[in-house]
C-alpha cells in the first residue's frame, strides 16, 4: 500500500477524526525522513488505526528492516524501538524495530522468529482471529 493509499483509507475517509489527520502525519514524516537516509523495508501498521474508531489514540506498527538499514537510522531510535516497549514518535506513534540479517550474519537466526512474532501479533486478535494489517513500503520494501 502506497502512503498516499493509506492516508486516504486510513485518514481522508473519517473527516470528523479529531486524531487521524495527525497520525497518518507522522507515519508520512517518518517514512520520509528514513527514505531520505536511504533506508528500505517495511512498515507493518496496525492498532486502533486500522478500526472504525473515530478517535484512536495512535498509530501502532513494526519496522521490517532490510539489511543494512539498522546502522541508517539514529542509534538511540533504533534500540529503544528494540526494546519489548517500542520506541514512542510523534503523531502519536508506537514503533518496533526488527532488522534483519543476511543469511550467514551472526544475528539472523532472529530473522525468522522475529518475523514470525509480529506476522502472528498483527495478523491476529487476542483471542487469535485472523485480522488485517496494513504493509507500507519503505524506500522500495524488504530487500
Amino acid at each position: 500500500m502506497s502512503l498516499g493509499e493509506a492516508r486516504t483509507m486510513l485518514s481522508d475517509d473519517f473527516p470528523a477524526s479529531g486524531t487521524r489527520a495527525g497520525i497518518m502525519s507522522g507515519v508520512e514524516k517518518i517514512v520520509t525522513h528514513w527514505e531520505g537516509l536511504g533506508a528500505s523495508g517495511e512498515i507493518w501498521l496496525d492498532g486502533s488505526l486500522l478500526t472504525h474508531k473515530m478517535d484512536p489514540e495512535d498509530g501502532d506498527f513494526s519496522f521490517i528492516a532490510s539489511p543494512g538499514t539498522r546502522s541508517l537510522l539514529n542509534p538511540d531510535l533504533a534500540t529503544e524501538m528494540s526494546s519489548p516497549w517500542g520506541a514512542h514518535l510523534p503523531g502519536p506513534l508506537h514503533a518496533f524495530g526488527v532488522w534483519m540479517y543476511p543469511p550467514g550474519h551472526p544475528l539472523s537466526t532472529g530473522n525468522t522468529s522475529d518475523l514470525d512474532f509480529w506476522r502472528r501479533f498483527w495478523t491476529h486478535d487476542r483471542e487469535g482471529n485472523p485480522k488485517g494489517c496494513a504493509v507500507l513500503k519503505v524506500g522500495g520494501g524488504l530487500r
